[in-house]
C-alpha cells in the first residue's frame, strides 16, 4: 500500500468520524428538545386540576398519575441516553488525530507570535555570521586573484622582453607538458630560493637591530 492510498484511507476514516460526531450531536439536540417539551407537558400535567364535578367521560386521577409516571420514566431514559451520547462524542473527539483538530494551529500561532523573538534573532545572527564568512572568503579570493594576475603579468612581460629564453622554454615544457620531474625541480628550486631570501632578510634585520643596540 502506497502513501497516497494510506492518506486516502486516513481521510475517509476522519470523514466517517466527523459524520458520526455530527449525527450524535444532532441526536443530542433532538433529544434535548424532546426532553424540554416533555418537561413542559409534565409540568402542565403535574398541576392539580380544579375540583369540579367530573363527568364519567373524563380521565380519572389514577390514569392521570399513571400518565405522569410514564412521562417521568421516559424523561429519565432520555436523560440517560443523552449522557451516553455525550460520552461517545467526547470519546470520538479524543480519538481524532492531532492534525484533524485545531491544536496544531494554536501551537503554531503561539510559537510564531509569542516566541518569535528568539526565532528571528536566531535567523538574524545566523545570517550575519554567514555574510561575514562569505565576505572574508571573497576578500581573500580577491587578493589571491590580484596576486595571480600580477604574477601572470610579470611572466608575460619577461617573455615579451625575451629574457632568459631557455628558462622560459623549460617552464613552458614543465607546466604545459605536465612533466612531473621538471615540476618537482621547479618546486624545489622555488622553495630553496625563498628560504635563502628569507634567511638573508632575517640576517639583515638582525644586523640592523644589533647595530641599533650598539648605537644606544
Amino acid at each position: 500500500m502506497n502513501t497516497k492510498t494510506t492518506e486516502k484511507l486516513l481521510a475517509e476514516a476522519l470523514e466517517e468520524k466527523e459524520q458520526r460526531i455530527k449525527e450524535l450531536t444532532g441526536k443530542v439536540d433532538t433529544l434535548t428538545k424532546e426532553n424540554k417539551t416533555m418537561s413542559a407537558k409534565l409540568k402542565t400535567l403535574s398541576e392539580k386540576p380544579k375540583v369540579s364535578p367530573m363527568p364519567q367521560s373524563m380521565v380519572t386521577w389514577k390514569d392521570h398519575q399513571a400518565t405522569i409516571d410514564a412521562y417521568v420514566n421516559k424523561q429519565e431514559a432520555m436523560a440517560h441516553e443523552i449522557a451516553e451520547l455525550k460520552s461517545k462524542n467526547d470519546k470520538l473527539s479524543a480519538e481524532r488525530r492531532y492534525w484533524a483538530t485545531q491544536q496544531w494551529a494554536k501551537h503554531l500561532f503561539r510559537w510564531l507570535f509569542l516566541k518569535r523573538h528568539w526565532f528571528f534573532w536566531g535567523i538574524y545572527i545566523f545570517y550575519n555570521i554567514t555574510m561575514g564568512i562569505s565576505v572574508y572568503d571573497n576578500v581573500a579570493l580577491w587578493k589571491d586573484n590580484q596576486r595571480l594576475q600580477s604574477v601572470d603579468l610579470k611572466y608575460r612581460f619577461i617573455r615579451a622582453m625575451n629574457a632568459a629564453p631557455l628558462t622560459l622554454q623549460y617552464l613552458d615544457d614543465a607546466f604545459e607538458g605536465g612533466d612531473a620531474r621538471k615540476l618537482q625541480i621547479v618546486h624545489t628550486t622555488v622553495i630553496e630560493y625563498e628560504q635563502a631570501v628569507r634567511q638573508k632578510s632575517d640576517s639583515i634585520i638582525r644586523a640592523e637591530r644589533k647595530k641599533a643596540e650598539e648605537l644606544r
